[in-house]
């Protein structure tokens, strides 16, 4: 079996977010591997339920934005070369 993988080999501004999210990732993965075939189960079900909530949160906000767009757009009329 090969050794540990470093996840984090780069530095600078910006990245200690994502080396955050590796050890988290890191972190989980540890802990499901004491799991359970049921508790694992369970865990995907809750992670694909938090995904479908943020979905649903995501899509209201594309469609509200998409609204104000198309209101912007009737307020505005084009001008210029394109109208």
């Amino acid at each position: 079996m090969a050794g540990p993988v470093a996840l984090c080999t780069r530095t600078g501004p910006g990245l200690s977010s994502n080396c955050d999210m590796h050890r988290r990732i890191l972190a989980s993965t540890v802990t499901l591997n004491n799991l359970t075939t049921q508790e694992l189960l369970k865990h995907a079900e809750d992670m694909m339920r938090e995904d479908q909530e943020f979905l649903k949160d995501f899509n209201a906000a594309v469609d509200q934005l998409l609204k104000k767009k198309e209101e912007f757009q009737a307020e505005h009329p084009p001008f210029g070369r394109y109208s």
